[in-house]
């Protein structure tokens, strides 16, 4: 609709809320099947629609409602077309208004997540499991947590699980894979410290960091009907949390079931669930606030997606054992999201309960991706994610493509904020004869680059041995971004001859980026800070080269530079046209 781009067939958000809108179609005689089967309708319902007004109005919605899910229940699955062919009345006026960001006035807004349509989404096809609180019938879930040298961490956690969670048929299995013995003493005190029902199983495993390894050793030592995935930094807030994620974890139909997962000791949001857009895996609505209600409730329901965090991460053993686990060729990053691709090839749905929430003390055990190392085996595992799933390059049934896939905004906004086929430029490269001057070098210029490499890989998700391509972000703290020529810096990390030692500076005019208007309000003009540039590939000599970012003031002529932890790896043309060649005479794609 105008205000709504919808996901692909979502069950899960059609039990939230009715999702379909204002325009729908639908088989004459399914619906008329549905209607004359329906009797959930009371009389109480029948004398509000003839007395009028909004009891009217709500009675109309749930007999709608109970309809659709019936026919769903019939179907099996809805289809979707991904175009605009709705438009209200009042959008014109709207957008003339604030044309930016306008809301829909109350009457025109989603309905169905009231209390009052609880009764009729129970007993359907898609309806969420009714989970006992207590008793026999509880399933067994194990909690697999791997931990290393972070035993203040691992006993908050442990403790907000026991103290904070209604479910209480709960084994907690620790994993270790080398705490130093000062560390591993301390884990074995907190184990010794709890009662017997409350204390945990603890795994000493020394080996090299592998989350997927880990992750599956636990799995094996496990006794549970669940699995649930949890990382050592994770803090339990409500108490529901556990039997909401098992009232859809326990669905034939569901592979692996999420949380919302926000900051500690804050309102902000940094996991939603995952999607999967043409920069790759990203989390809509990181950062933002939690206290406002964002997208059609989208950080308050139950939402299908592409992926889920396996910071917490609960799936059906059955499952879990038909995947074959997580993969340990992902050491630390996308295993998490490889295994949710792999669970909807096989069919399944992944959802994410945004209806409740945990605390997510992010990145405390491992740290930032942040080094020269860590960011190639970061491009390295992301490699391995669409190698192993292709299918899901460029592509998410849950995301529309009509939204933003070209950079990390965060939000839910139409794709023309930021396409890249419109907004990127012809780089021509520049050989820098002159040394850098060190004091030029200054921390006020912050990069961030979101694509390196190769043209055909992010064209196509493939090398087609044509041009290279880098995107990202470049600003300066505390000046005035539209006073700066701006250069890309190419610097050359190793060479055999003078030719592979030169360095290149391709100018750039800069593009648009609105979205670090909104997050860099203190900085002036900082939507000019964009990069968007393709350069030919025969101007550089094989090699890697580092980028970096050089500014020169047009009114003082004050040079800036400095470089980032991103490399930008050149091959050999020939040899790479030569694989190219003969991997499409195989008829297989390009490596």
């Amino acid at each position: 609709e105008d205000c709504y781009l919808k996901p692909g067939w979502s069950p899960d958000l059609l039990q939230s809320f009715f999702y379909f809108g204002n325009v729908f179609a639908v088989r004459r005689r399914l619906i008329q099947e549905m209607a004359e089967r329906e009797t959930g309708c009371s009389g109480q319902e029948r004398q509000a629609r003839k007395a009028g007004g909004t009891e009217n109005e709500i009675s109309r919605k749930k007999e709608l409602y109970r309809i659709v899910l019936r026919c769903i229940d019939e179907a099996k699955e809805a289809g979707h077309i991904e175009k605009i062919l709705f438009l209200s009345s009042k959008t014109e006026e709207m957008s003339q208004e604030n044309p930016e960001n306008w809301q829909l006035p109350e009457r025109y807004r989603d309905w169905g997540r009231e209390p009052v349509f609880d009764a009729i989404k129970k007993n359907h096809r898609y309806s969420d499991a009714e989970v006992p609180e207590k008793g026999e019938k509880q399933a067994l879930v194990s909690v697999i947590i791997p931990s290393k040298d972070n035993p203040a961490m691992l006993s908050k956690c442990i403790h907000s699980l026991r103290e904070r969670t209604s479910y209480q048929k709960v084994e907690i299995l620790v994993v270790d894979n080398g705490s130093c013995e000062k560390n591993k003493k301390k884990v074995l005190q907190i184990q010794a410290q709890l009662r017997e029902e409350y204390s945990f199983r603890y795994l000493y495993r020394p080996m090299e960091f592998n989350f997927s390894t880990l992750c599956n050793l636990g799995a094996k030592e496990a006794k549970g009907q669940y699995l649930l995935f949890l990382n050592d930094d994770i803090e339990a807030a409500e108490e529901t949390w556990l039997s909401v994620m098992l009232s859809k974890a326990a669905k034939g139909y569901v592979g692996a079931v999420g949380a919302k997962l926000l900051y500690p000791d804050s309102d902000r949001i940094q996991h939603l669930g995952i999607a999967n857009i043409h920069l790759g895996p990203a989390h809509p609505l990181q950062f933002a606030s939690d206290g406002e209600e964002h997208y059609h409730g989208y950080n308050r329901c139950g939402v299908n997606v592409s992926a889920v965090t396996g910071a917490c991460l609960l799936v059906r053993r059955e499952v879990f054992e038909e995947m074959g686990g997580f993969s340990e060729g992902l050491q630390v990053a996308f295993n998490d999201v490889e295994f949710c691709f792999r669970l909807l090839r096989a069919g399944y749905q992944n959802v994410c309960c945004n209806h409740t929430f945990l605390y997510h003390h992010e990145s405390v055990s491992r740290g930032q991706d942040a080094d020269f190392q860590k960011i190639a085996r970061l491009h390295r595992e992301r490699d391995f994610l669409y190698a192993s799933c292709p299918e899901r390059w460029n592509g998410d049934p849950y995301y529309s493509r009509k939204m933003v896939t070209d950079i990390l905004d965060r939000g839910f906004r139409a794709a023309n904020r930021f396409e890249e086929g419109r907004l990127s430029e012809r780089g021509t490269p520049e050989r820098v004869t002159e040394e850098l001057n060190p004091v030029w070098h200054n921390e006020s210029l912050r990069m961030g680059l979101e694509f390196t490499g190769d043209a055909g890989a992010w064209r196509v998700g493939s090398s087609d041995g044509g041009e290279y391509y880098i995107q990202g972000w470049c600003y300066a703290v505390n000046a005035d971004n539209s006073r700066y020529e701006k250069s890309l810096l190419l610097k050359p990390l190793e060479g055999r001859g003078e030719e592979q030692k030169a360095m290149w500076k391709i100018p750039y005019g800069g593009c648009y980026r609105p979205d670090f208007a909104e997050n860099l309000p203190a900085s002036d003009r900082g939507a000019l800070c964009g990069i968007s540039v393709w350069i030919p590939r025969d101007v550089l000599s094989p090699g890697e080269y580092l980028i970096g970012s050089f500014w020169e003031d047009t009114c003082s002529r004050q040079k800036l530079y400095r470089f980032s932890e991103e490399k930008l790896a050149v091959a050999d043309g020939r040899q790479e046209q030569r694989a190219v060649v003969q991997e499409r005479r195989k008829g297989g794609a390009a490596p």
